[in-house]
Order: C-alpha cells, then structure tokens, then sequence
C-alpha cells in the first residue's frame, strides 16, 4: 500500500518488521522499488528473496524483469528468462509480455519476436512493446506491419500503440504510412491524445510539412515536451526564427521546462534566421535557467549560427574557449562556413583539425580544396590533392541510379 501510495521508506520499514515475507510482499517491494526509479535496489531484493530460500512465482518474476527492462540489462533479463523457464513458468502470460518488453528495450528483437510469437493470446502490452522496439531501430516495415497484425486481431487501438507506430514514420520515405496512421487516429479520436498529437507534429516536422504539424500542434489538448519541441523543429527549418522563439517562450509560461533537445531546435532555429545575439541568450540560459550543460550539438549550432552571419573570426575564439576541445562535428561545421565564405586561411586551421581527428576524413580535404579552386589558388588545390592521396582518405565515387 505504502509503495503505491509513494511512500517507499514507510514501505520498508512495514516490510522489514513483518516476521515472515511471502511471494506477495517480495514482489511487492520489489515492484515498488522500480517504480521509483531503484531499480539496482530492486535487483539486490530478488537476490535477497532467493538467499531466503523463497521461490518466485510469475508476479515476483515479472516485477524483476521490470526492473531488468528499467536497466535495459539484456543479460540479466536472460537469467531470469531461464529461471522461468526451468520453474516451469516460461509460457506465462504475465512473463512473457515482460520479458518482450525487456527484449525489445535492450534491442534483442529476434529474441522479443520469438517470445512474442509464443504468447497465446497476444495482448496489448506485447504488441506496443514489440513495435515499440521495431520502432526505436529504425524498422518502420516491420513496426507496420505488426501494427496492422494486431489490427486485424481486433484488438482495440489506443495511444500506447499508435504513438511508436507514428514516431517511426517520423521519415519523409515514410510520409505515406504516416499520412494512413493520422487518418486512423483521428477515426478512432486520439488525435487530441497528447503522446499520439505529439508524435504526429514530429512527424510532420520531420517531414518538412509544416502546416500539418501547426494543425495537429493546435489540436492537442495541453501539449507535452514533445508536441512544443516539434512545432519549435518544424518553424526552425522553415527559416521561421522569430515564430520558434515566440513558441518557446510561450512554451515555458505553460510550464513547461525545455530539455537539452529543444535546445538545439532553438539554436538551430536561432542559425537559420541569422539571430546571433539571441543564440548566445539561449545558450547561456541553458546552465543558468535549468542546469542544462551544453554538448557539442548546441556548440556546434553556436559557430553554424556564426559561421552563418559570416563572423567566422568570432566563431574561431568561440571554439578557442570552449570547456571542452571541439570535436571533429564541430570543426566540420566551422569548415563548411569557411568554404561559404571563402576564408582559407581559417579553412585550413578547420581541416587540419578535422583531419587529425579522423584522418581518413575525405570530405576534410575536398572542402578545403573547393575553398582554394574558388579563389583561384590552383597551387593550393593540388597540394591539397597530393595530401589526399598520402592520407589514403578516398573520396566516394558518384554513380547512376540508371
């Protein structure tokens, strides 16, 4: 009681002082203890309960595996598969839709197919973990296709279902699929659903449509992270700076507090409307305002939105002063601004960098030696050339798709 009611030390100290624990009161503990976020905690109980002599039955199994899913630990999700199996508890229901949940977080797909395809009957919970995991790797055939299976098992569509599904068609290949999907969720009425609205506007923003995105956007009912992060994406690519940053700003008076993601919408948004001064604003909000340390995909976003308004030299002691050394995505987006605007010299320092950080980078040397073809500095391209063939970098050959 105490563990549902978030009172997890009160739920102890009733565990620790009842004379003897039974299956009820172990898995209970244990469920409680990942639920709050101790999942390691919740290990260290399982092995206590086995050191008792006690035997798991399906619901203590099943809270263990929970735990397993929490720490995306495959192996130790195996042992307790195996466990399961040797008590003879292997084809339970409860078991089995945990353990595909388990599979599929830690990317054992082949091993969550086969224990899907085990389960008689499937439930929603195994269909959404399943496509969940085929979602998460990049397999929208087979996320579809799973969906339409369960669709024809005439299982009833809801948002834990729907919203993988729409979030791995979040692709312009798959712009089609998705298109059908928002079709069925306005059918069945999960449009206004905040996890399907929201996977919607991401698709739509990764799809370049954003008119679709503003209309979906408009008709979630209270907006997630997500949903806002989305519309910010959409009006960044867009070259819709100043609308993302009214967004964002409408986005924290709801409440909502940004993530490291939605920063880099705001500063890419920030790069492509040439808004220089209120890039270094966000940037330094992210630390101060929500504790938020910048990565090198906000620092890159930094020199871009430089690099962009031409201020390459701000750019080059931007990158000097950095808490950490640039990486080689870093250097890249400083080379490709010196190659916009023609600065070898800085071109130069760029590539070097580039190169010492992946030497068999060729498009270092092909950047560098388009900058001087542009200029005229024909002596400079092939030295360039010459370097390129020492280094061994090759660049790709073009083909026909004829």
């Amino acid at each position: 009681m105490y563990s549902k009611c978030g009172s997890l030390e009160d739920s102890l100290k009733v565990f620790q002082s009842m004379p003897v624990h039974d299956n009820i009161s172990w898995a209970s503990m244990i469920a409680g203890f990942t639920e709050h976020g101790y999942a390691e905690e919740a290990v260290q109980m399982f092995k206590d309960m086995k050191s008792e002599g006690i035997r798991p039955d399906k619901i203590t199994l099943s809270a263990i595996l929970s735990a397993c899913s929490s720490l995306y630990s495959l192996r130790k999700g195996m042992e307790i598969h195996g466990y399961a199996i040797c008590a003879g508890l292997g084809n339970e229901a409860l078991i089995c839709s945990t353990l595909i949940t388990v599979y599929a977080k830690c990317r054992a797909l082949r091993l969550a197919r086969k224990v899907f395809d085990m389960l008689v009957p499937k439930d929603l919970v195994s269909y959404s973990s399943l496509i969940s995991g085929y979602a998460q790797s990049g397999l929208v055939q087979d996320a579809v296709l799973l969906f339409r299976a369960m669709m024809k098992s005439n299982l009833a569509v809801n948002s834990y279902i729907l919203s993988p599904v729409l979030r791995a068609c979040a692709f312009p290949d798959e712009s089609g699929i998705g298109t059908q999907l928002h079709s069925l969720a306005v059918k069945v009425g999960l449009v206004s659903e905040v996890s399907v609205g929201s996977s919607l506007a991401t698709m739509y923003s990764e799809c370049g449509s954003i008119k679709d995105c503003e209309n979906v956007f408009n008709e979630i009912n209270k907006p997630d992270l997500v949903g806002w992060t989305a519309i910010i994406s959409s009006y960044a690519q867009h070259g819709k700076g100043l609308e993302a940053l009214r967004i964002f700003e409408l986005m924290k008076k709801e409440g909502i507090s940004p993530d490291s993601i939605t920063f880099v919408k705001v500063l890419s948004a920030c790069s492509h409307s040439g808004l220089t001064e209120e890039g270094y604003y966000y940037l330094n909000s992210m630390a101060k305002d929500y504790g938020i340390q910048p990565n090198y995909r906000h620092h890159a976003c930094m020199v871009d939105i430089l690099g962009r308004s031409g201020k390459l030299r701000e750019a080059e002691e931007f990158l000097n002063n950095m808490p950490t050394e640039p990486d080689a995505f870093i250097w890249g987006t400083l080379l490709a601004a010196c190659k916009v605007h023609r600065n070898v010299e800085l071109g130069r320092l760029a590539a070097k960098k580039l190169i010492e950080l992946q030497p068999c980078n060729a498009g270092a040397y092909v950047s560098l030696s388009n900058i001087c073809a542009d200029i005229g500095q024909w002596e400079g391209v092939l030295e360039i050339r010459s370097l390129m063939e020492g280094s061994g970098a090759r660049k790709e050959t073009g083909r026909s798709s004829i």
